[in-house]
C-alpha cells in the first residue's frame, strides 16, 4: 500500500463519490480475503459482500460481484489467476464494454 493509500482511506471510504457512477461495475474479491473483509463478513458468502458493497453504488452501476475461489487480496498474483481470474475479467469487458 502506498502512502497516499493509507493517508485517504478513510475518508475515501466514507465518500459518496462512487454513487455518480453510471456505468457497469465489476467488483471482484478473492474467497479468502482478509484484509478487504476485515472480519466483517466472509468473502465466502457472495451475496453478503455485494450487498455489502451495494450501498456504494447507484443503480445505474449495474453492480455485478465475482468471488474467486481459493484467492486472497492480490488476484493478480494468486496461482489462479491466469485460469479463473483473467477469463472472468475478460468476459465480463467483452459482456460490458464492446458490445
Amino acid at each position: 500500500i502506498t502512502d497516499n493509500e493509507f493517508t485517504t482511506f478513510f475518508s475515501i471510504a466514507n465518500s459518496p463519490l462512487s454513487r455518480n457512477i453510471q456505468v457497469p461495475v465489476l467488483e471482484v474479491v478473492g474467497q479468502e480475503d482478509a484484509l478487504f473483509c476485515l472480519g466483517t463478513f466472509s468473502c465466502t458468502n457472495s451475496v453478503a459482500v455485494k450487498q455489502y458493497e451495494s450501498i456504494y453504488y447507484a443503480p445505474q452501476a449495474q453492480l455485478q460481484l465475482r468471488v474467486i475461489p481459493q484467492a486472497g487480496h492480490d488476484l493478480n498474483l494468486q496461482k489462479t489467476a491466469s485460469t479463473v481470474w483473467y477469463p472472468q475479467a475478460l468476459t465480463w469487458i467483452q459482456a460490458h464494454i464492446y458490445q
